[in-house]
């Protein structure tokens, strides 16, 4: 159900600019960072739920970057139909791009993510706790009674050990982005 946006204020109002970009197809900047308000991120808003949101992400030259998953309370400012979004959408048509389809098998959003990173064997960077860096960094072993067991990747691709950790503790979920790309590579590697 959408209110109008006098019915609601802060996370209701975002959540509903957020379900007509998503509802529309159209591209936006999302600004969650409240020690950097000049970063953002920018693509397709995915799926939406009460916890998070799913960004396909897209670098600024108009390339696929990924998967975002963000916790929705963070969000405090989006922006929509500006030129810079004009441009990096005709970019990313120009350039054939277009992201893999993550597919709902779950009511969660989360645990979509995961279980498409486990399939494809990605490599996510997970922020914890609002903390501001990448916590974590691997790819998943499993998920199972609201935790999630990581395979812990060091920049050299290479396993350093396991992690289990709350999945209510994850506020940030990087999957498949350019971050992510050199480690992938190199785990390949040593296989």
């Amino acid at each position: 159900m959408q209110y109008s946006n006098s019915d609601c204020s802060g996370e209701c109002a975002i959540k509903n600019m957020l379900a007509l970009a998503h509802q529309n197809g159209t591209i936006v900047a999302i600004y969650n960072n409240k020690d950097n308000t000049r970063a953002f991120w920018t693509g397709y808003i995915c799926r939406i739920d009460d916890l998070y949101i799913l960004l396909a992400h897209i670098q600024s030259s108009g390339l696929y970057d990924g998967y975002f998953l963000l916790e929705l309370s963070s969000i405090y400012r989006i922006e929509r139909d500006t030129p810079y979004l004009h441009k990096i959408e005709k970019l990313y048509q120009h350039n054939e791009q277009h992201h893999p389809e993550l597919i709902q098998k779950t009511i969660s959003i989360i645990n979509d993510v995961l279980l498409f990173a486990k399939e494809n064997l990605y490599v996510l960077s997970i922020q914890l706790l609002n903390s501001g860096y990448d916590d974590v960094i691997g790819t998943v072993k499993n998920v199972e009674d609201g935790f999630l067991h990581i395979n812990v990747l060091d920049e050299y691709g290479i396993c350093s050990g396991e992690t289990t950790l709350e999945l209510q503790t994850i506020t940030r979920i990087a999957c498949d982005t350019e971050d992510e790309h050199p480690i992938y590579q190199l785990m390949n590697f040593e296989k």
